[in-house]
């Protein structure tokens, strides 16, 4: 297995060029998703100070 990051911002392409099928595990830090698959708005957490 491999593991790959990619940083808030960067230009990403991942290609499958085995024979296998790729399989991806993706973890968003802070959630970019709701629990119910619905895309977070960009911007402070809910109760943040400025």
């Amino acid at each position: 297995g491999s593991l790959l990051l990619i940083e808030r911002g960067e230009r990403h392409e991942i290609r499958n060029t085995g024979d296998a099928p790729l399989v991806t595990i993706n973890f968003y830090t802070p959630p970019a998703y709701t629990q119910g698959g619905v895309l977070k708005r960009a911007g402070k957490p809910a109760g943040a100070r400025r």
